[in-house]
């Protein structure tokens, strides 16, 4: 195995751009992936490692989680503690890293009696992680994300997700375009606000439905609520107006799938 040691190389720098920018990873088709756990379930999801960077001391740490990993990899490269911190998108970085193909987009299967959770503008990126994760949890059929929602594939993302981007149907596109799709199949589609006149959450039809949840900060727009054609609400006690982004979409996301009803699968 070559032994990289220096900052300059080509595969450092490679790494780096796609840990960093959108347009890069977007342009190569490729990501950066950080972690043991992380690049694991990249292999175990049949995903094209070109580049593997780890350290001595990682192979020895991590030996059962990187065995799917290298056999995976077009190319291992070994790296010093050194430019794994330097690397490292966290403050203790494991020392294991890969560059890896991003999937081929494909059409949304978009099918009566799914369950589908509609994201416009969700531009935090730890929030995205999370609910992305918690639908995968959950059973949700496919995430469907506005073209300004926040880039599965960056670093944070990546990590509040853990795994879960290479597991669920993730599809980005117009939300009118998606809406107008599922209302044709007479799937039931509501948009997330705090009218309180509208559905409580654990009202959500059981035969299937999709949800809209808007911008950490501004909510849906009024375009989007409209063109739903049905709001709901998470009723709360006490003197709190909202929850964030992430936890009202978890909710959601629980009675969407059915959990509270134990109609969901697995233990959550």
């Amino acid at each position: 195995m070559e032994w990289i040691t220096s900052k300059e190389n080509r595969w450092i720098k490679a790494y780096r751009k796609l840990s960093t920018q959108r347009r890069a990873r977007k342009e190569a088709g490729l990501f950066a992936a950080e972690g043991a756990r992380l690049c694991e379930e990249a292999a175990r999801c049949g995903l094209e490692i070109p580049q593997v960077l780890v350290t001595a001391s990682a192979l020895e740490r991590y030996q059962s989680r990187l065995t799917p990993v290298l056999a995976a990899a077009g190319t291992v490269l070994g790296v010093s503690e050194d430019l794994a911190a330097a690397l490292g998108d966290t403050k203790t970085p494991q020392g294991v890293f890969a560059i890896c193909r991003t999937p081929d987009e494909i059409p949304p299967d978009l099918r009566p009696g799914g369950r589908y959770l509609l994201l416009e503008n969700m531009q935090d990126p730890g929030n995205l992680g999370a609910v992305i994760r918690t639908a995968d949890a959950f059973g949700a059929d496919a995430l469907l994300l506005s073209p300004d929602a926040a880039d599965c594939y960056a670093p944070r993302v990546l990590r509040g997700a853990m795994g879960s981007v290479f597991r669920l149907p993730i599809h980005r596109g117009p939300l009118d375009g998606f809406i107008d799709r599922l209302h044709a199949m007479d799937l039931p589609v509501y948009a997330a606000t705090l009218d309180k006149s509208s559905v409580p959450v654990w009202e959500l039809p059981r035969g299937g439905a999709a949800v809209a949840v808007g911008n950490e900060g501004a909510g849906l727009s009024p375009q989007t609520v409209a063109r739903c054609g049905r709001t709901v609400h998470i009723p709360m006690a006490g003197r709190t107006e909202s929850l964030g982004a992430a936890v009202a979409s978890s909710i959601l996301l629980w009675e969407l799938c059915g959990k509270s009803r134990g109609e969901g699968q697995g233990n959550g």
